[in-house]
């Protein structure tokens, strides 16, 4: 088993509907795995059941090291997401961001991927520390985060009193 931390979480683009076997794959060869998750009702026949969906669909994180065997070669992976062959390492806090959000108990939901928007900090409530895109729709506050790379994005509804805007650090 790999240490934990000791390698960049990098994006695998795996094929729709296949990123829990992509992750069960990965983890029986060693890597550390985060396949963010939510829980989704839908309906089957008669009966309403719930199940838990990829947060980002056909994607996944994985931190691996080059002299590990390829990654590529899982039949259900289409590729390491990057620059040319180059995988592009995905910043730690964008991920913990996530782990956040999804372990807040928030309903979180699939978001546009924003590139313009008031930055803040969440300073109040179980997603303190958070940082985010401030959107309004309808009367309403939403923190949105994104993971660049993949150019998604996750929103989380709040109290406008639990946020602020952060100048440190590049925010506005």
């Amino acid at each position: 088993m790999i240490e934990a931390g000791a390698h960049p979480w990098v994006g695998i683009q795996a094929h729709l509907r296949k990123e829990k076997v992509v992750a069960s794959q990965l983890e029986g060869r060693g890597y550390e795995v985060f396949l963010p998750q939510y829980r989704k009702q839908t309906y089957r026949s008669d009966r309403r059941i719930e199940v838990d969906c990829a947060l980002f669909p056909g994607y996944l994180f994985c931190r691996f090291d080059s002299t590990l065997p390829p990654i590529v070669t899982l039949s259900s992976v289409i590729a390491i997401v990057g620059r040319g062959k180059q995988p592009e390492p995905i910043p730690e806090m964008e991920l913990e961001n996530v782990r956040s959000m999804l372990q807040s108990g928030f309903a979180v939901a699939h978001y546009p991927y924003l590139r313009a928007g008031d930055n803040v900090i969440i300073v109040k409530g179980p997603l303190c520390g958070v940082e985010g895109m401030l959107v309004t729709e309808k009367d309403k506050f939403k923190v949105v985060v994104s993971i660049n790379l993949l150019q998604r994005s996750i929103a989380v509804e709040f109290d406008s009193e639990a946020v602020r805007q952060n100048v440190e650090h590049g925010y506005r």
